[in-house]
């Protein structure tokens, strides 16, 4: 029978260190390389528009946004480029309150008007230390700017502790790009999966690895990480 030292030597309770998540290296997708050349040979107008066209865009605006603005409240886009600028209009439809936050400051204009953040959603309390939001939507962020999966981790914790007790955070992310780990961190420290309006607690985006998280603030996990 192993002893009580042997036992503790079988687990922990922290994820172990893996290198290449700490690169912020990320694996290719599937049809990358055709899609990347495919759009080097568009005009800038017109890999917005491909963009914008994606099956993943697609079921953002057309399945997700409509659930984030009748839920209202104060609501937080992370990431801004061309072919976001419609979305705050769409997320205010019913009377919420859009902001959006980017670190880079040249895609600034695509933003919320007057409610645009500069700086990282790694800096979220100290941006915005008196706003708690609804919901908070991280789609395309995690694998395509926070790379590293401590980094990925730190922007759940920072979402937790904006968001309202009742709030949610819509996370959608490509497989190939970010570790199932993640969602494990999420909902085992800080989330539940929970139906999101008519939509169930995951979905996965036909036609592209893209996927869907609805991830409901827990009071409880909340109580035990603090």
């Amino acid at each position: 029978m192993s002893t009580d030292q042997e036992r503790r030597n079988l687990w922990t309770e922290h994820r172990p260190d893996n290198f290449i998540y700490e690169t912020g290296l990320v694996l290719p997708r599937k049809g990358a390389i055709k899609k990347l050349i495919r759009r080097s040979l568009m005009t800038t107008s017109g890999r917005t528009a491909d963009i914008a066209r994606s099956p993943d865009r697609a079921v953002l605006q057309d399945e997700v946004f409509p659930e984030v603005a009748a839920r209202g409240g104060n609501i937080l886009f992370v990431g801004t480029q061309a072919y976001t600028i419609d979305y705050p209009a769409l997320l205010e439809a019913s009377g919420g309150t859009c902001w959006t936050i980017d670190c880079d400051p040249a895609v600034a204009r695509f933003g919320s008007p007057n409610r645009h953040i500069i700086g990282s959603i790694l800096d979220l309390d100290q941006l915005l230390p008196e706003v708690r939001f609804e919901t908070i939507i991280l789609a395309g962020v995690f694998g395509f700017g926070v790379n590293r999966f401590s980094e990925q981790v730190a922007v759940l914790a920072k979402c937790f502790t904006a968001l309202t007790p009742d709030g949610f955070l819509v996370l959608s992310w490509n497989e190939r790009r970010v570790p199932s780990s993640v969602l494990e961190e999420a909902t085992t420290r800080w989330f539940d999966f929970r139906s999101f309006g008519a939509l169930p607690p995951r979905i996965w985006v036909n036609g592209c690895d893209q996927n869907f998280a609805f991830l409901k603030r827990s009071i409880v996990r909340g109580l035990r990480t603090t």
